[in-house]
């Protein structure tokens, strides 16, 4: 039998591994990328570029995300600590209808689709590129 505790910690553990591995492929994406276009020893077509330059957006996108959902995630605790402090209490529930809650909850979903997005993306085009 599974205790709620044992979850939550499960969950908490999951869910940081996942953020450091977006920021990991995101950060990986952005510097192959980067060492591509700066290369100067082979020439690269505008169409190539323009996709790379897509991809690393995305993957700067993914980074803003990560970057929003901590953000929501600092904003929805400072809420409820000062709701602690003024109701004089040591526990709270969440309030899972918050738009703190719900956005950093978005974010980190969204993080996640668009790091696979730009990586897929990636893959694709230097297949594209490297058959073609």
């Amino acid at each position: 039998m599974v205790k709620k505790d044992f979850i939550i910690k499960e969950i908490n553990f999951h869910s940081d591994k996942i953020s450091t591995q977006i920021r990991a492929v995101a950060i990986g994406l952005l510097i192959v990328i980067w060492g591509i276009l700066i290369e100067e020893s082979k020439s690269i077509s505008i169409v190539l570029k323009k996709h790379l330059l897509g991809i690393a957006s995305t993957a700067l996108l993914a980074m803003f995300f990560d970057f929003l959902q901590y953000l929501f995630g600092y904003a929805n605790n400072t809420a409820l600590l000062h709701q602690m402090d003024e109701k004089k209490k040591n526990e709270i529930q969440y309030d899972y209808s918050d738009w703190r809650y719900k956005g950093q909850r978005y974010c980190f979903r969204l993080k996640i689709i668009i790091t696979f997005i730009a990586f897929v993306y990636f893959i694709i085009i230097v297949t594209i590129f490297i058959i073609g």
